[in-house]
């Protein structure tokens, strides 16, 4: 069974291997590779065994499936314990829209796509699929935030955007800024430039305000990253002595207990500001407001509020 496509800007890879797996993602990509190799897949009626051929608007791409089930079942992807995305309407603080993206205040305690556990619970890419469906266009997830973590999301709202963005976040064009809170004292100013799992990582901390409470001294702090490894904050922060607070894996234990009982439920990290060369070459910039949660924790250490 061969199957044709044309290259259209909202199917454009500059891949050929990429472009396949958007048309067939319940495919393994071993299988579309191999597919490619076994000169299975031509472009303009020509047979192409190299994966990253590039492609062009108007190209006409062909491939060529088996039709009998054991060798369809062979190259199929497992989708078992996979849900399916379903468009499901939410609450999104929208900061910023355009033609081209949008941003918003992501909540905590929702996860950005679906995990294991996520199952039964509505995710954020659910809700953006929910909101495009009704403005008219696809959202495009160019970066992710942990569950926990709530600030600046930035969804692209087409294919050609989304290139454009993955490429900022990816070459490390965007300087990205998060709010932290965290247990003692740190300097003013401080770079932190320890690798991580052998590469190099490097934070940059600014303290704004330090409080004397209960749990001791807590510090607000700003914190920019010139790269983007996972958990880097607050491996970063941790290994100095200054663990952000209500962390369950790198924070105090016993801190931790403290703090949730005075109301601090989750760890204190928002992303809050984003600046990159935006596609028309004018400098960009994104805010996202501390959320309720934390900036009410913030409140009553400045207040000392604490029984």
């Amino acid at each position: 069974m061969r199957k044709s496509h044309t290259v259209e800007p909202n199917t454009f890879f500059a891949r050929l291997d990429k472009f396949l797996l958007h048309l067939y993602p319940d495919i393994q990509r071993s299988s579309l590779l191999a597919l490619i190799r076994k000169k299975e897949v031509r472009v303009n009626d020509g047979v192409v065994r190299d994966p990253s051929y590039p492609l062009q608007l108007g190209d006409e791409v062909s491939i060529f499936l088996p039709e009998s089930t054991p060798k369809w079942q062979r190259i199929q992807r497992n989708t078992k314990g996979k849900r399916k995305l379903l468009p499901r309407e939410m609450d999104l603080r929208i900061l910023y829209e355009d033609d081209e993206m949008l941003a918003i205040n992501k909540p905590p305690g929702i996860s950005v796509h679906p995990g294991i556990g996520e199952r039964n619970r509505s995710t954020l890419i659910e809700g953006l699929l929910f909101f495009g469906q009704h403005k008219g266009f696809e959202p495009f997830l160019v970066h992710r935030l942990d569950r926990q973590t709530s600030g600046l999301l930035v969804v692209a709202k087409n294919r050609i955007q989304s290139r454009h963005l993955s490429k900022v976040f990816r070459e490390r064009q965007v300087q990205k800024w998060y709010w932290v809170m965290v247990a003692g004292t740190p300097p003013t100013h401080q770079t932190i430039t320890e690798p991580i799992e052998g590469k190099e990582a490097e934070t940059h901390l600014i303290t704004k305000r330090s409080f004397d409470t209960p749990f001791g001294t807590l510090s607000l702090c700003e914190v920019g990253m010139s790269t983007g490894r996972k958990h880097q904050i607050r491996l970063h922060l941790s290994s100095k002595g200054w663990p952000i607070l209500a962390d369950e894996q790198y924070g105090r234990f016993v801190l931790n207990r403290e703090l949730k009982r005075a109301g601090l439920q989750r760890t204190f990290l928002h992303c809050s500001r984003m600046n990159w060369i935006h596609p028309d070459q004018r400098s960009f910039s994104l805010d996202a407001p501390l959320w309720e949660d934390l900036q009410a924790f913030l409140d009553r250490c400045d207040q000392q509020a604490f029984s």
